[in-house]
Formats: structure tokens, C-alpha cells, sequence
């Protein structure tokens, strides 16, 4: 029987791009993708009918039935969905996970956290340590619950500790993401849709004091490959008598088996000025007043307009539009370098494909990356906000 490798969230942005890979480069396991209604099950059947004999697809949510015997089921659980506001099901799922697990049967499981566990305040201000997940791992560990996404990391890593060597975890940590995925419901990133309202609403770019923080974009499809390579690796450890060996100079599972994933840092006003303006402009963007033009603005503005205007009475709207404009001022700098330590000999690297990465220089605090998915993320959503 072929192992069983379930996907939560598989219609999204992130889980669709995870979904497409796995499907065209693991043909041996039949993969189980979670969506949430019929629709979205015969959207994924039509879109994947070449892989009618590995792909399977459940309909439900946390805690249904459905998707708790579909959990149990797998060897291999990738959880794409967010993490925030959902502790209690995450809690839910690792224990349905757990409840399967005997002693010649481990189970593995990935999860999607994010990097805004380590932002700073939006001051706009440059100066801010860059979190390496390796390096730095003992502090990200440490960080308080008062912080984003740090309640239910705890809650993964917990069970990791818990059931070791039966539950093998990793967290996937990605910081703001571009690039266009093979899903048809979210080809676009999560965050555009509330960036372009708020140039919309001002007419102009937005940035908090100057901009001079420095934000880090990592691009999906490369992105959903480290998922793959996680899947794959979990693969091979089920096949071994000792699935729990480490293979790398680093560890590749348990709680200390955080990604960060990152491939392009910049300055926030130059992202505004250089990149999402002009493609803005570029792709048809009629409510640009002035092309060049960017509002400098307290992050209390910016959450306040977007209540006001785009998530009026939405639960929650008050955290998201905050959590939104902070986004504008904080500075997000991280290194993934546990992938390309436990992953580099097989070729992956958050390089792109001419060679550019993120390039780091102490003393000037600088660096770069290719910013053509970005361009691209603004082009299709002003395409499908046009066809809509």
C-alpha cells in the first residue's frame, strides 16, 4: 500500500504550490488534499485529473470526521493552513495524529508557521538583528507567548518532545511571499490584496518613518519545495530501520527543526518606490495619483483606514488590519540556513536560478535578491481584480 501523505490547506496559496510539486515529484505515494467544500474538491480533480491514481481529496474541517480518519491514515501530515487563531485545532490534530502512532509505525508532521514571530515594532527604523534558524535557534525557542505564532510552534514542538522518536515535526517559517502559485483559488499572495487597498484608499505608496526598515520576501514555488524535500526525507527515514537518524550537521526534525524561508531582503521604501509602484503602474493601476508619490504614516493610521474600509465588521478585523499595517513599518530579517545545510547536497539553496540571493554585509546591513516574482504577484492579482 502506498504511503499516505495528507495536505491541510491544499487550495491555498501555500498549499497549492505544495500540492503541485509533490504530485509531479513523489509518484509513489498517494496524496491526500484537504479543501473545504465540494466546489473546491472538483476544481483540484479537474485541475489534477493526470494524477487521478495518486491524488485523493477529503472535504471537511478541523475536527470532522472525514479529515480526522484521513489523519490517521497518513504517514505524512503537511499542515499549509494558518496557525493563528487556530492553537486549539492544531492541538486537536497533533493528538488525532498521536492517536495513531504505534512503535513500528512513527508519524511525521509539517507545519506552517511564520516570521513575523521575530518582527520588531513599526518604527521604520533600520536597525534590527537579523534571526538565523540555526544559530539562533536557542533564542527563537525562548521567545514569549506574547509574540505571533509563537503559542502554537509551542504547541508542535511540545508534542515533538512529548513523543519522541514516534512523531518526527517541522515548522516552516516563511516571511512575506511572492510569486504566482498553481492554485486556481489563491494564485496570489495573502498580502496583496490588503496592500494594494491601502495605495488604493491613499492614491499614493505607504511607508512608517521613513521606510528605512528592511522586509524579506521568499518566492512560493521555491518556497513549496521545501516542504517536498521534507516530505522526501520523511520518506526515507519511514523506509530505514532507524527512521530517526539524523542525516545532516544539523537537526532536520523535532523542535529544533524551524525553516525560515527567505529570498529576497530590502529596504521597505525601496520594495514601495522601486518595485510595487512601478508594477502597479505598469500592470494598469488607474488610482496611482503620482507613480512616485508615498505617504509616510503612523501604523495606526493605515490599520485604522483599513477597518474603516475593507474588513468592515470581520471578526477579527481589528487584529488583521493592525497586524497588516505593521507590516509597513517592521523590519523582518532572517537567514534560512538550516535548509540549505540539511538540503544543500541535494541542490537546493535559496539562490535563484541565476545565482542572486540574499547577500549579507555586516557592516553595511544590506542585501538583495531577484524581484521579479513580486512584479509578477501584482500583474495576475490586477489581472483577476479587472476579471472580477
Amino acid at each position: 500500500m502506498a504511503t499516505q501523505v495528507l495536505i491541510l490547506g491544499a487550495t491555498g496559496h501555500i498549499g497549492g504550490a505544495v500540492l503541485d510539486d509533490l504530485l509531479n515529484t513523489q509518484p509513489d505515494v498517494t496524496v491526500i488534499a484537504q479543501v473545504r467544500s465540494d466546489k473546491d474538491s472538483n476544481v483540484l480533480k479537474s485541475q489534477y485529473s493526470r494524477f487521478e491514481n495518486t491524488l485523493q481529496i477529503v472535504v471537511g474541517s478541523y475536527n470532522d470526521p472525514a479529515l480526522n480518519s484521513a489523519v490517521q491514515a497518513a504517514s505524512i501530515v503537511i499542515n499549509c493552513g494558518p496557525d493563528a487563531a487556530n492553537e486549539e485545532n492544531i492541538r486537536s490534530l497533533l493528538a488525532t495524529l498521536a492517536s495513531s502512532i504505534t512503535a513500528n509505525k512513527p508519524k511525521f508532521y509539517i507545519g506552517t508557521t511564520g516570521a513575523a514571530l521575530i518582527w520588531d515594532s513599526p518604527s521604520g527604523n533600520p536597525d534590527a538583528r537579523t534571526w538565523d534558524d540555526v544559530t539562533d535557534i536557542d533564542d527563537i525557542l525562548a521567545l514569549p507567548d506574547s509574540v505571533t505564532h509563537a503559542i502554537s510552534d509551542r504547541i508542535v514542538q511540545s508534542a515533538a518532545e512529548k513523543l519522541n522518536p514516534l512523531l518526527h515535526t517541522a515548522l516552516v517559517s516563511p516571511t512575506f511571499v511572492s510569486g504566482i502559485s498553481p492554485s486556481s483559488k489563491r494564485p496570489t499572495p495573502l498580502i496583496f490584496p490588503d496592500w494594494i487597498h491601502v495605495i488604493k484608499t491613499l492614491g499614493a505608496g505607504a511607508t512608517i518613518n521613513g521606510g528605512k526598515n528592511r522586509t524579506t520576501f521568499v518566492e512560493v514555488k521555491k518556497l513549496a519545495r521545501l516542504y517536498t524535500l521534507l516530505v522526501a526525507d520523511a520518506l526515507s527515514r519511514l523506509s530505514s530501520t532507524s527512521p530517526a537518524t539524523s542525516k545532516s550537521e544539523v537537526e532536520t526534525w523535532g523542535p529544533k527543526g524551524y525553516y525560515f524561508a527567505a529570498s529576497l531582503e530590502i529596504p521597505f521604501d525601496k520594495f514601495m518606490s522601486d518595485i510595487f509602484l512601478p508594477a502597479l503602474k505598469k500592470h494598469g493601476a488607474s488610482y496611482l495619483k503620482d507613480e512616485g508619490e508615498i505617504k509616510d504614516l503612523p501604523s495606526t493610521k493605515i490599520a485604522a483606514d483599513m477597518i474603516a474600509t475593507r474588513h468592515v465588521g470581520e471578526p477579527g478585523a481589528e487584529i488583521w488590519s493592525s497586524h497588516i499595517a505593521e507590516g509597513f513599518g517592521i523590519n523582518m530579517r532572517v537567514r534560512g540556513s538550516r535548509a540549505e545545510k540539511v538540503f544543500g547536497g541535494q541542490g537546493f539553496s535559496w539562490a535563484d536560478a541565476d545565482g542572486k540571493s540574499i547577500k549579507f554585509d555586516s557592516d553595511k546591513q544590506t542585501g538583495y535578491g531577484n524581484d521579479a516574482a513580486l512584479e509578477e504577484s501584482v500583474q495576475v492579482f490586477l489581472e483577476i481584480e479587472r476579471d472580477d
